[in-house]
């Protein structure tokens, strides 16, 4: 796993050993952490709306050669340097995971940073499954798995039948996307991701007469808000009941978040034709809210105890 991963990094100029700050919205503290830290050569650290200033200042300190971690977090860390135009210098690389990064973020990360930005596909059982190459394809870069996406779903299937402890055979990932080939670019084989759109479970948004819409639609509305000059923030839209949205999000929009609201129910009425109210939810953390390279999370139908709330 560990060679796979240095093959990646060192395609985009870094390689493992290199100083690293990994960036995470949830600090897990740990001995078998702090001694593979310490043996990488790399530093983790919490990114929270109150410890933004903390964090930076230890990575000016720390100066890693490439960061690595959670696209909220490091979202968060980008905005904070462009609101008090402060600069991270020497860092040649930014790897974003676990979570969906739109085009407009990218260039917010990118320009607060000045550095690429890479997006990376993974799963615990496989660790890194898709890297980003220089064309912008997430390409299939592990060279024992195998993956696939079955036509009916569009869901992503691996399978794995080096592993000497347990083989995976055709393994759900839950992911929405395809496999697709495309002619090698350098990194990896002729395999790449395209329309990765999160998990099956937050597929779906539904109006109020039982119509529906692609979630991908709201990550398409929010994007084009953004490159249209609005503040780039991290969000998370979660549907409780059919024809309902609330928009959650970290920080307050510069057209506030009630008009934020309006605009995204006008744009997805006319992107998609289905009658959608979007409600304005929480400012702040977001964390209890996330759902791993999603910003929609389905709660229609689920069980009261299993829909996630900011507390």
């Amino acid at each position: 796993m560990l060679a796979v991963r240095d093959y990646c990094f060192r395609n985009s100029s870094v390689k493992l050993g290199d100083r690293e700050a990994r960036i995470w919205g949830v600090n897990v503290p740990n001995l078998a952490s702090r001694i593979k830290d310490w043996m990488l050569h790399r530093r983790s650290f919490c990114v929270t709306n109150k410890s933004s200033s903390y964090v930076i200042e230890k990575l000016v300190k720390w100066q890693p050669d490439y960061i690595y971690g959670y696209s909220s977090s490091i979202l968060a860390l980008a905005n904070y340097l462009i609101d008090r135009k402060i600069t991270i210098s020497k860092v040649k690389l930014i790897v974003c995971t676990a979570e969906q990064v739109l085009p407009a973020q990218k260039k917010i990360i990118s320009q607060a940073f000045g550095t690429n930005v890479v997006e990376e596909y993974g799963l615990t059982e496989f660790d890194i499954v898709g890297f980003e190459d220089s064309k912008g394809d997430l390409r299939i870069v592990n060279p024992w798995l195998i993956a696939e996406s079955e036509s009916e779903t569009d869901t992503i299937v691996i399978s794995d039948v080096y592993r000497t402890s347990q083989s995976y055979v055709r393994y759900q990932t839950g992911d929405i996307g395809r496999v697709e080939s495309k002619t090698p670019s350098g990194l990896g084989g002729a395999k790449v991701v395209k329309c990765l759109q999160g998990r099956v479970g937050d597929r779906l948004v539904y109006g109020n007469l039982g119509d529906s819409f692609h979630a991908s639609e709201i990550s398409r509305a929010m994007n084009s808000y953004f490159a249209s000059g609005g503040a780039v923030l991290d969000f998370t839209v979660v549907q409780l009941i059919k024809g309902e949205c609330f928009l959650h999000v970290n920080i307050e929009p510069d057209i506030g978040l009630s008009a934020l609201c309006r605009q995204l129910s006008e744009s997805l009425k006319k992107r998609t034709t289905v009658s959608l109210e979007v409600l304005p939810g929480t400012i702040g953390e977001l964390e209890k809210l996330k759902n791993k390279r999603s910003y929609f999370i389905q709660c229609v139908g689920k069980p009261a105890g299993s829909i996630p709330r900011e507390t």
